[in-house]
């Protein structure tokens, strides 16, 4: 019996962890083949782009084999990276006008974006860059927001190099806001465990509203920091138009979602940085 593309997928997993094209795995085996598999087929390698730079493969070399690339590759961190794609995806957490990309190896590894999810609105999509993490530390949180806060200041967008649009097939670099999605590992791994186990109630986990919290908290603080930036107009509308789709999804979505105890230290903690910013901004 031919193998499916799942079945080779798993069968060509580096079992010590190191990354094989790109390739990471977790440990719930069920989740890598109804989930991780296909994700990471859609991976877009810079190979693909008529504008590829052969250095930015050299860049990516170098953070592979440096001493703390395996410890920011955690089992629980690459596991909620498929998670919360898998959740806007085909379970609609961030309503049916959205769609999700992963990212090259390059923008996930320099330009720290997982994935990017684009909403198809009337007049233009609307971009919105995610860095996934179960590093839930202050200091891991702290240092992905502050990289945010450096580039509000500027006023400036995340840049993500390799980009393929979801709706054409267009390959072109995108600027888009960029905000950290986090959970805790036991949060993750209880994900991971209903995406593979029931993925039928997955849509209406509370999980995704804690996530929606999380963009919305950070879109709010970016447009507050970019009013007191040389930011261009068309920045500010971005960050706008994003706060206020997904602040409608989010109440269309809050009558169905069956109500959780998610762990609410990590959401917590990013409250607290931001506003510690808003402090020192003010």
């Amino acid at each position: 019996m031919p193998r499916s593309p799942e079945d080779f997928y798993l069968n060509n997993i580096d079992r010590q962890g190191n990354p094989f094209e790109g390739v990471h795995y977790v440990a719930n085996e069920k989740f890598n083949k109804k989930v991780a598999a296909s994700w990471n087929r859609i991976r877009p390698k810079p190979t693909q782009f008529p504008y590829h730079d052969k250095s930015d493969d050299e860049i990516v070399k170098r953070i592979e084999h440096g001493k703390y690339f395996n410890q920011e590759r955690s089992d629980s961190s690459v596991g909620l990276e498929y998670a919360v794609m898998e959740g806007i995806h085909n379970h609609g957490w961030f309503g049916s006008g959205a769609s999700v990309t992963p990212t090259a190896k390059y923008d996930d590894m320099v330009n720290h974006v997982d994935a990017v999810v684009t909403f198809q609105s009337a007049d233009q999509p609307m971009h919105l860059a995610l860095d996934v993490t179960t590093g839930g530390d202050y200091r891991t949180i702290e240092s992905k927001i502050n990289e945010n806060v450096d580039n509000l200041t500027q006023g400036k967008l995340t840049e993500v190099k390799y980009f393929i649009d979801d709706e054409n097939g267009s390959k072109k670099p995108v600027q888009a806001p960029r905000v950290i999605i986090a959970l805790t590992p036991q949060a993750t791994s209880e994900l991971v465990e209903k995406m593979a186990e029931k993925p039928e109630s997955v849509s209406k986990d509370s999980i995704q509203l804690l996530i929606l919290d999380e963009a919305l908290e950070q879109l709010s603080f970016g447009l507050e920091t970019l009013k007191n930036s040389q930011a261009s107009q068309e920045t500010r509308e971005k960050y706008q138009e994003l706060i206020n789709y997904l602040s409608a999804i989010k109440q269309e979505k809050s009558p169905s979602v069956v109500p959780g105890t998610t762990e609410q230290a990590i959401r917590e903690t990013i409250s607290q940085i931001l506003n510690q910013h808003r402090q020192f901004l003010a």
